[in-house]
């Protein structure tokens, strides 16, 4: 008697999403990236302004005033300047991630992200951590780099149930922040 040997059926993508890095969506992460993450370092930055008007207005060391005002009106120029310069820089050394194409297929337990260079697999447990925004989910790998998801690039409306497949298996390493409603009040979910 000859036994069959079952092959294992092949598991198709709960959810699929095809991206394009664009410019745009480059200069967005790398202000989100800067800024979105650490909101303290905007409360630093305010307070270091205020300390340093105070200084310039009522101290006797203007200096110091006028050094701590510099070193803020510096941060907040790089803040809107670097990300436009990294995208220039990374254009011209770098074309294969600008403007590539990007398909992600989101399974049961990972993640298969693939482009015309490759294909890499990641286990959900393995991404450091995910932001959602408005407009996209960054899958970060490590503290520094990250995976652009448009919402847009999902085939069909599945971009809530997509959310809420990743805080499933993200738990607390899934951040939300995005301005809510009317009110622009920023909705923060995760920590």
């Amino acid at each position: 008697m000859e036994e069959s040997i079952e092959k294992p059926i092949e598991e198709r993508p709960l959810y699929q999403n095809d991206t394009t890095y664009t410019e745009d969506s480059f200069i967005q992460y790398n202000k989100f990236h800067m800024i979105g993450r650490k909101k303290t370092d905007i409360i630093y930055l305010v307070v270091l302004i205020i300390a340093s008007i105070y200084l310039i207005i009522v101290g006797e060391v203007k200096a110091i005033g006028i050094a701590g005002l510099g070193i803020a009106v510096a941060f907040i120029l790089l803040y809107f300047l670097l990300p436009k310069l990294t995208i220039r820089r990374l254009s011209k050394t770098d074309q294969t991630i600008l403007n590539s194409k990007n398909h992600f297929n989101f399974y049961t337990n990972e993640l298969i992200i693939s482009n015309e260079v490759g294909s890499s697999k990641f286990p959900y447990d393995k991404l450091y951590r995910v932001y959602e925004t408005e407009d996209f989910m960054y899958l970060y790998i490590n503290d520094r780099q990250a995976f652009l998801v448009n919402k847009a690039g999902f085939d069909g409306d599945v971009t809530e149930e997509v959310s809420h497949f990743l805080k499933e298996k993200m738990g607390r390493k899934y951040i939300v922040r995005f301005k809510n409603g009317k009110d622009g009040k920023e909705q923060k979910e995760g920590k």
